[in-house]
């Protein structure tokens, strides 16, 4: 649910409430409208609490994020899988050279869902950058062959070398 139709939701509720005091004139009356009013936006808000919770770590979001191929002949494949509801998504990066053996590098494992993922290749240093919502998460640097992650703050969490491991994609 948008945000603004949560607010035409509450404005909505508001105008009830309004409505109701107005229109009753009895104490009674009006304790029991306002209950009834008060529990409708209690379920409303749970409802779309409830939304909210499985849009962003709910399963569904299953498959290849974002997928490039660099002018060095190397593909470059980012994907997420859902686990549970404890560790939600398990983020990963694959790549290899020519056609050849795919390498596996780790991204996250305790992760909410992405969204809006790009692989974006700088022809110039030889680095494909991993970004989720326009914000740098990892880069690959093939000159180096090291594989760089971030933190919410663009802070380097760890370099390692490129791949981790020989593995295949799931997708």
């Amino acid at each position: 649910m948008p945000d603004t139709l949560f607010a035409r939701l509450s404005l909505s509720l508001l105008g009830i409430v309004v409505f109701l005091l107005v229109r009753w004139r009895s104490k009674r009356e009006r304790l029991r409208s306002l209950a009834t009013v008060g529990l409708a936006a209690s379920l409303a808000l749970t409802l779309w609490v409830g939304v909210q919770v499985v849009r962003q770590a709910g399963p569904g979001g299953d498959g290849v994020l974002a997928r490039v191929v660099t002018k060095d002949d190397v593909e470059c494949v980012l994907t997420q899988r859902w686990n549970d509801w404890a560790e939600p998504y398990t983020v990963e990066f694959f790549l290899r050279s020519g056609g050849g053996e795919w390498g596996w590098c780790y991204v996250d494992h305790e992760s909410d869902r992405w969204w809006n993922c790009e692989l974006v290749e700088d022809e110039d240093s030889g680095r494909v950058r991993v970004l989720e919502r326009g914000r740098l998460r990892a880069e690959y640097d093939s000159r180096d062959r090291t594989f760089t992650r971030y933190d919410a703050s663009g802070a380097v969490v760890r370099t390692d070398e490129a791949p981790m491991q020989l593995r295949a994609p799931r997708f």
